[in-house]
């Protein structure tokens, strides 16, 4: 990937594509190399957010599935865009990325990734749920329905694409 130039906006330092994109500073050429991918293409992502020395997930649900546009204004930023007609998403945090996947493959996954050690148990605590997902050890979502909390697990997990 060739960058035609670093800028400083807004005391952010950021490094820009040939195609126009600018990147974090500290975002790895191969997330990028996926995001622009994926943006050109129009593909339906997901993004996992983590702690990039650790590897380490942080379990973020939303703002993470659709396709990859770029902001307006002079620094064009890439963000995550409901579908591809949409024409406004959340920044992406591409600093942050430890884990890219589409439908059918993976695209960037950081050495060491790891979200954590998912369990599903049924409630006796609370009489209208059913079903608790746990994320090591902790309750993270409580379901009304049985199998809701088997989903929620496999799309956390990247086992699942969607929701």
């Amino acid at each position: 990937m060739n960058y035609i130039e670093r800028i400083t906006e807004n005391g952010k330092e950021y490094q820009k594509t040939t195609s126009g994109t600018y990147y974090h500073k500290n975002t790895p050429e191969r997330v990028i190399m996926a995001l622009e991918g994926s943006r050109n293409c129009g593909e339906r992502i997901r993004l996992f957010y983590g702690d990039i020395q650790s590897g380490k997930c942080w379990n973020e649900e939303n703002d993470v599935l659709g396709t990859v546009g770029r902001s307006m204004g002079p620094v064009k930023i890439p963000i995550i865009l409901n579908n591809s007609r949409s024409s406004n998403g959340a920044g992406i945090l591409d600093h942050c990325i430890v884990k890219i996947i589409n439908k059918g493959s993976i695209l960037y996954r950081h050495p060491s990734f790891n979200c954590g050690n998912w369990t599903m148990t049924l409630t006796s605590d609370k009489p209208d749920y059913k079903e608790n997902a746990l994320c090591n050890g902790k309750i993270v979502a409580r379901f009304k329905k049985e199998g809701q909390a088997q989903r929620y697990i496999d799309f956390m997990t990247g086992k699942r694409f969607s929701k």
